[in-house]
């Protein structure tokens, strides 16, 4: 079976589908569109049976689409009966339905699903199990669930756990190979970057979270931004009569504690339906880090060498919670509110970092550093919408009002001393900074959805939003305990932003073809003001530009049951400067490393290209072709004795590469879930000092879990992670590798479980990196408390089922926040 999905099977495929063309083919179809009678909202993932009331042999089945559409194509002439199964729900069989020559189409309108009386957890748990992943038309699901090692753990490490994702401790995303990924939760946008999406990630428990929507070609009706894709994390819903819910408790022991715990509950009748979730984490971690920069300079006299320890322990805390209420005014409308906060307090982090200067390899001067710093973060969102269902089917009218409200702060004491080599100290100085950042975002969105029959929907929408954020460094520093303002460092910097956007989104299916294809208008004006720092000539600055960002996606059917689907997707996207990426103040790791914003970044364009072939959702190859323009890469630069880390904007980034995914159950007992991508990325433009970057190289990551029911409420299961050597900017990161094992045991008559988890078993996950600068080569090495031991506790009462989606006014504009 997995033969089918080499590229050598599906040129075959091609060649017989080219061939029969040529032939007379039936062409009957039957369609319909699926709802739920109660809230009138689309059920996807239907299962669909369709069988010849004359032939009892002839039988097709497929699942209802994203809309929860589906249709059936290439049908001869006779009797037909369709019957739709969903869990929760009871079954449902047409009538007889009659294809002829005079009759060829048969459209049953909108079929309502009722919901069945309240049962025991125990058949929903025994018959609904998930694959890991499973590949949709525009995008891959993963089923977080059915990874037995994502057991309490948090929203960091399920990102790292899903195929073709890598996100580091700076937050920096990459989906397939390609950077410039934007994060959304439940449809929204996390409103983060950098490392302050990575702090809230690791405050999100695992427990809340129910499936991973990979898009590396989102439609038109999504914001533009982020060159590489979204990657949409959906947190778990409970909807169903009266009060339900479920808890998870989790504790991991490495070298420090550390416990990840939730709870969601939802209460619904006939009129209101009442949801929330609600996580706490306490992390407590360790970087133990070894840099070494050798500088080779044409005056030989000055070459040196600069052996730096760190070790840094930190402890974090995390409170998050969401709650909202819908109400049906009517059978065809409902409003509706979401509230939702995420406040990390405080995050704690102490350093003792030991340098040591070589000269013609012999000790010049030791420094020794102790650092404290202190963040604290909120990240409120409201959100008020609107949603009503005409009388036509499947018209339907949405619009959205949004609130962010985000505070930040960070401080920091760093404290250094140098030594000569007799011991004697030659130096004393102190660095105090204090850097407030807060921002407030307002938006508005409307949609309008058009069925107009034969398979063919129109969609169109406009949204506005509006942003403001301020930022502020305050620094101190002291030479032997004389402490005075460092004036050469003290800024303030705020930055407004309005961007005003029209859609349109066609979509049309024709009998094997279907065809989405979009266009987005977005126009961007923004004013940035510098103060009290010399950067630039001129203390203000404007961006105002207006783009076009087209969309196109084209699957076709090689049988008429969709087994075999060959999917061709391309588009246009931006991905805009964070607001922290243009925030001049520095952030010290110690007195000779440093990272700096840059208030000169302009955007960067995308034009990503992707065909894939897929069998039976299950088997996924594919190919890709990236191409960035002006991409926004940390580069490093050497400043005197000071090593500095800032954003350029890139000439020019390509990415190439090959996918293959595998999501199966081998038996009834056992499945296995594999990712494959080969990737050459290659990075070229100018860096500073007249100096071209031409970086590039061929990478293989692969990344994968099998899974084994070993009965009476046994399973156990074995994942792991490889990647080779790969290139990041003028960065080349080493191999790395590791293994995760996990049992779990169903508990308390199937509404439990409990799971032991090890990660990290062999303490492998080391992150190495080499950098080329002009006149030097430096050398990282980080290694984690990723070392771990994990027992976590999960129990659901009532029924899950999904509620309806949010799409968000403001849905991109949170990742921006802060890319530290």
């Amino acid at each position: 079976m997995a033969k089918r999905c080499t590229l050598v099977c599906l040129t075959i495929f091609i060649f017989i589908t080219g061939h029969s063309f040529g032939q007379q083919k039936a062409d009957g179809r039957i369609k319909a569109v699926i709802t739920e009678k109660q809230s009138k909202d689309k059920v996807p993932g239907a299962s669909v049976l369709l069988e010849n009331m004359a032939d009892t042999l002839y039988k097709k089945s497929l699942l209802s689409d994203g809309e929860g559409r589906f249709t059936f194509t290439g049908l001869e002439n006779g009797s037909y009966k369709v019957t739709i199964t969903y869990i929760g729900f009871r079954k449902y069989s047409s009538h007889r339905i009659l294809i002829s020559n005079s009759i060829p189409e048969a459209d049953l309108g909108v079929i309502t699903l009722d919901r069945e009386e309240a049962k025991d957890l125990r058949e929903i748990v025994v018959n609904a199990t998930k694959q890991v992943t499973e590949q949709q038309v525009d995008k891959t699901v993963v089923n977080v669930d059915a990874l037995i090692s994502n057991t309490g753990t948090t929203a960091f490490d399920v990102l790292n756990n899903a195929p073709g994702v890598v996100l580091d401790d700076g937050g920096n995303a990459s989906l397939k190979g390609k950077d410039g990924v934007r994060v959304f939760i439940d449809g929204k946008p996390s409103y983060l970057t950098g490392r302050e999406l990575t702090g809230y990630l690791k405050s999100v428990p695992s427990g809340t979270i129910d499936k991973i929507e990979l898009m590396s070609n989102p439609p038109a009706r999504y914001n533009a931004e982020g060159t590489g894709g979204i990657i949409n994390i959906r947190t778990k819903k409970l909807k169903s009569k009266g009060f339900n819910g479920s808890v998870n408790l989790n504790y991991s022991q490495g070298v420090y504690a550390k416990t990840n715990n939730s709870a969601s509950f939802n209460y619904r009748n006939d009129k209101v339906n009442i949801f929330g979730n609600a996580g706490y984490t306490l992390q407590n971690n360790f970087v133990n880090s070894d840099r070494d920069r050798n500088y080779s300079f044409k005056d030989v006299a000055r070459n040196y060498t600069l052996k730096q320890h760190y070790f840094e322990k930190n402890k974090r805390q995390g409170f998050n919670y969401k709650v909202g209420a819908d109400y049906n005014v009517s059978d065809k409308t409902t409003i509706g509110i979401v509230l939702s906060d995420n406040h990390m307090s405080p995050y704690k982090e102490t350093g003792r970092y030991n340098s040591l200067f070589l000269r013609q390899e012999k000790t010049d001067s030791t420094i020794y550093i102790n650092s404290n710093v202190e963040e604290s973060s909120r990240n409120f969102t409201g959100n008020a919408n609107f949603r009503h269902q005409f009388n036509k089917k499947g018209r339907e009218l949405n619009v959205d009002v949004d609130y962010l409200k985000y505070r930040y702060s960070q401080q920091q004491r760093s404290e250094s001393v140098t030594y000569q080599p007799d011991s004697a100290i030659s130096d004393r100085y102190n660095l105090h900074s204090n850097n407030p950042f807060h921002a407030e975002i307002y938006g508005g969105k409307i949609d309008y959805v058009h069925m107009a029959g034969d398979g063919m929907s129109l969609e169109g929408g406009a949204q506005s939003i509006y942003s403001r954020r301020n930022s502020e460094g305050i620094y101190f520093n002291g030479i032997n305990d004389a402490t005075s303002p460092a004036t050469q460092l003290n800024n303030k910097f705020s930055y407004n932003e309005n961007i005003n956007a029209l859609y349109v989104n066609f979509s049309k299916d024709f009998n094997r073809f279907s065809l989405i294809a979009g266009l987005r208008m977005e126009n961007t004006n923004a004013k940035g003001t510098i103060s009290t720092v010399d950067l630039r000539k001129d203390s203000s600055f404007r961006k105002d530009y207006t783009d076009l960002f087209p969309t196109v996606s084209l699957s076709y059917k090689f049988d008429s049951s969709g087994l075999h689907v060959l999917t061709l997707a391309g588009g246009r996207r931006i991905t805009r400067p964070g607001y922290q990426e243009l925030n001049p103040s520095v952030f010290f790791f110690d007195k000779y490393t440093s990272y700096q914003g840059n208030p000169l970044l302009t955007p960067e364009y995308a034009t990503n290209l992707e065909l894939n072939y897929s069998y039976d959702g299950s088997y996924t190859v594919g190919v890709y072709y990236s191409r960035v323009k002006g991409t926004i890469t940390q580069l490093y630069t050497q400043v005197d004795s000071a090593f500095i880390s800032k954003p350029y904007n890139l000439e020019l980034v390509t990415n190439a590469g090959i996918t293959a995914n595998v999501s199966h159950n081998l038996t009834k007992w056992w499945s296995v879930n594999l990712y494959m991508e080969l990737v050459n990325a290659r990075f070229r433009g100018w860096q500073e000092n007249n100096v071209y970057l031409d970086n590039s190289r061929t990478n293989f990551r692969i990344n994968g879990s099998t899974k084994v029911q070993l009965g009476s409420g046994w399973s156990a299961e074995v994942s792991g992670f490889y990647k080779t050597r790969m290139v990041i900017g003028q960065a080349i990161l080493e191999p790395a590798w590791k293994m995760n094992a996990a049992v779990q045991k169903k508990v308390m008559k199937n509404k439990g479980s409990i799971t032991v988890s090890g990660l990290d078993i062999f303490r492998s996950w080391v992150v190495d990196r080499n950098i080329n600068i002009p006149e030097g080569h430096v050398f990282i090495s980080n290694m984690f408390d990723t070392h771990l031991i994990n027992i976590g506790f999960n129990y659901r009462f009532g029924k899950a089922v999904a509620t309806r989606e949010r799409k968000n006014s403001i849905e991109n504009e949170q990742q921006r926040v802060d890319s530290n």
